[in-house]
């Protein structure tokens, strides 16, 4: 009998995994073997988190197996029609049986092995959900560009009221920073509109592999390929600036790559990028040039 099995590392990101493939018991349990050699941690098994984590689906039925320290596993099953969760950690022989229970299709007998919890079986659906890791284009910003010069109209009437129907000096040279500032606001989104619209960036913390798609054409290198990258945001003050920010992604071909908030937060592309080297840059008016 056959099986579907795609494994995630502990350096993987939620819903990233190896390519799916389809396997026997021989080739499932030797997959196994190989990548749960128990491994000398400083003189002690224990580990903080799972080294690897195995999927898989048969059917309607997910099975998930997640190393937990040395020689016990943590292990997830459901059947989908069946609303609870199964969940319990096994050492690892006992592990050998539940896969061979699995790939069997030997479900009943896996019911009364591992203990029924009161969760939900979507729990563990949902993290089998593969993830394409392709981040675009916002098109909420334009909503948020509409929605700020909304909400800066009145501002705007008050200051022309001031000014031309009942001039107050004082009133009119406060109420004239409020235009001004929604002005250089709107040139700003305007600015980061231009560079997002038809961007878009694959990356994951998993991968060396990065595409950028722009009105260029299509770009792909790994992350070793990478000189530095400069991650630029707005200085922190009430203005509205520090909402802004962008990444600048530089090669050392010297090609160059901006990526805009509104394809990506730059914290999460720091998160994704690990080790490259990075420069952080505080702007009072992060305008890309």
């Amino acid at each position: 009998m056959m099986t579907k099995l795609k494994i995630q590392y502990d350096n993987f990101e939620t819903g990233e995994f190896t390519e799916e493939i389809t396997v026997d018991k021989e080739t499932l349990l030797t997959i196994f073997e190989e990548n749960t050699k128990i491994v000398d941690f400083h003189k002690t098994y224990t580990i903080n988190k799972p080294l690897i984590k195995f999927y898989l689906t048969t059917g309607e039925n997910y099975l998930c197996v997640m190393h937990f320290t040395k020689d016990v596993f943590t292990v997830w099953y459901c059947n989908d029609p069946d609303t609870k969760l199964y969940e319990g950690k096994f050492y690892k022989e006992s592990i050998l049986k539940i896969l061979e229970l699995f790939i069997d299709k030997k479900f009943n007998e896996l019911n009364n092995l591992i203990p029924k919890t009161k969760k939900k079986e979507k729990s563990l659906i949902k993290t089998f959900v593969t993830e394409d890791f392709i981040y675009m284009f916002k098109k909420r910003s334009v909503y948020f560009l509409i929605l700020n010069s909304a909400l800066m109209l009145p501002f705007h009437l008050i200051f022309f009221y001031s000014l031309f129907i009942n001039y107050n000096l004082f009133i009119a040279i406060s109420t004239s920073l409020f235009p001004i500032i929604n002005l250089l606001l709107f040139k700003l989104h305007l600015n980061y509109l231009k560079h997002s619209r038809n961007t878009s960036i694959k990356v994951s913390s998993g991968s060396p592999n990065i595409k950028v798609i722009n009105k260029n054409g299509a770009f792909e290198f790994t992350k070793d390929d990478i000189l530095q990258i400069l991650y630029i945001k707005g200085s922190k003050n009430r203005i509205g600036f520090s909402e802004y920010g962008f990444s600048r992604i530089i090669l050392h071909d010297n090609r160059t790559f901006d990526i805009t908030f509104m394809i990506i937060e730059p914290y999460q592309l720091e998160y994704k990028m690990g080790e490259v080297s990075k420069k952080h840059i505080t702007k009072f008016y992060p305008y890309i040039k």
